[in-house]
């Protein structure tokens, strides 16, 4: 039997800080809100899949192209 992951209170609230400070540095790169809306949201993504431990070809590939210092353009 697989053991189901738990998101916490405390995980949702981690996720939001963590969107809200990438969120602002991208806007303080950028001054673009919705570039720092779409990669606020894209580690919220990140930042669940890691802590539920999901995984997925797509999901590889889309967090490698954070990790190489590139914007993902839905290409995954």
């Amino acid at each position: 039997m697989k053991k189901e992951k738990v998101y916490s209170d405390a995980d949702r609230e981690d996720c939001k800080i963590l969107r809200q400070e990438v969120f602002e540095f991208v806007y303080d790169q950028t001054e673009d809100d919705d570039l720092a809306g779409y990669i606020s949201d894209d580690f919220g993504l990140i930042y669940d899949s890691l802590k539920l431990d999901y995984q997925s070809e797509w999901m590889d590939k889309f967090l490698h192209q954070y990790l190489n210092g590139q914007v993902p353009t839905g290409e995954c």
